[in-house]
């Protein structure tokens, strides 16, 4: 039986790796033939060696990555891209696999990959990032090593964003300046005033801060915009009633004392006008919120209507999806939010979605689409139909 030993220098800054030799009888012979490496001027850079490893019977045949220096000469051929088909020197690929998790040498060109992270970052929620060649996930660094510098900076924007976004009591300006900051008190003291620009935002329903109204006569607002009567308006209301009385008591005194100087009665008649202008400049204002909220409505439910009558809800998430061409194979691509069309279910470890599948309560899945496929004409899984040109559900 043949002996194989594996012999390398010492791990100093040009370290060379030294391909195993057999050991022999004649392991002198064998020893000698080692070249002096520190006697030759050869320049190294780093690489990676992709070797398919050795499989077992009840194995399938890997891949072993292992990271080494390779002479400079050899970076300095030339390889295709198959991305872009241009010849290209091997200084303008990766030296390196894109992602740690990748299994095969890199074979686009840098300028290829970090376009397709760019149309990757366009097309793709910002933690959906994949190598072009066989899909892994990119992490930050990786998309922070091959990204240029703008498609970085909305990526890590993009991240920055997210991370604040789930910070309790984190809300954005409402204004529109992009400023957001932490609202201590949360829902208790709802108004909300940008450190930026100074506007206010209500922290309940995260729009402009609604004047003149209480959170929770906005809500009944929304709901009923028809019959709804604010808060000032009772009042008023109340406030004309205690007016009438005063008035009547009045008319009555003035009948017991037979007269009142003119200067009081024209200071009166002014109190009262201005009173009444006050008034009348409320009931204005809340009838114009109110025919406001009743169009909103209307708005709503005409565009609910057409929606219902040109859509269909994704069997996965129920999330309406209009086709306007193509071909009977649907795949939703809605992002799943956590909260929205999901429900908890079996402890508080996991989330169940309307298609029946479990997701963990993760911050990692924040943002999972929901890539559910199926028929537009029958309404069927699309492995059950796989029909392109299917207009509805076949006779049995």
């Amino acid at each position: 039986m043949e002996t194989w030993v594996s012999i390398s220098t010492k791990p100093l800054k040009d370290q060379v790796e030294l391909d195993k030799m057999p050991l022999g009888d004649n392991w002198k012979q064998a020893a000698s033939s080692i070249v002096d490496w520190r006697s030759e001027a050869v320049e190294l850079r780093f690489g990676q060696h992709y070797q398919q490893a050795e499989a077992s019977d009840d194995e399938n045949p890997g891949v072993i990555i292992a990271r080494q220096r390779i002479p400079a000469k050899n970076l300095s051929e030339e390889k295709e891209c198959p991305i872009c088909v241009e010849p290209k020197a091997l200084a303008k690929f990766p030296i390196f696999s894109i992602t740690p998790t990748c299994v095969h040498p890199p074979e686009a060109c840098l300028e290829c990959l970090k376009v397709a992270i760019r149309t990757e970052l366009n097309s793709r929620h910002w933690k959906d990032i994949r190598c072009p060649e066989c899909r892994e996930l990119l992490e930050y660094v990786d998309v922070q090593r091959y990204a240029d510098d703008a498609t970085f900076s909305r990526y890590e924007n993009l991240a920055l964003r997210a991370a604040m976004h789930q910070a309790d009591n984190f809300i954005w300006c409402a204004g529109g300046c992009g400023s957001g900051q932490i609202h201590e008190t949360g829902a208790e003291q709802p108004i909300v005033i940008c450190l930026h620009c100074s506007g206010r935002s209500c922290f309940t329903h995260e729009v402009a801060w609604h004047d003149g109204l209480t959170c929770e006569e906005f809500d009944s607002l929304l709901a009923d915009p028809e019959n709804f009567r604010s808060r000032i308006e009772v009042e008023n209301a109340a406030v004309d009633e205690e007016e009438a009385r005063r008035r009547a008591q009045d008319a009555v005194d003035h009948a017991l004392a037979g007269r009142l100087a003119a200067d009081q009665e024209a200071e009166e008649r002014a109190r009262v006008e201005r009173d009444k202008q006050a008034r009348r400049k409320a009931a204005e204002a809340a009838e114009r919120a109110r025919k406001t909220a009743a169009r909103r409505k209307k708005e709503d439910e005409q565009s609910m209507a057409t929606m219902n009558r040109t859509t269909k809800k994704c069997p996965g998430c129920s999330w309406a999806i209009e086709k306007n061409s193509g071909c009977s194979h649907m795949t939703c691509t809605y992002t799943l939010p956590l909260g929205g069309p999901i429900v908890p279910t079996r402890g508080l470890g996991a989330l169940r979605l309307r298609c029946g599948a479990y997701l963990r309560l993760d911050s990692q899945f924040a943002g999972l689409k929901c890539r559910f496929e199926f028929c537009w004409g029958c309404y069927r899984r699309w492995g059950a139909c796989r029909n392109i040109q299917c207009t509805g559900p076949t006779a049995s």
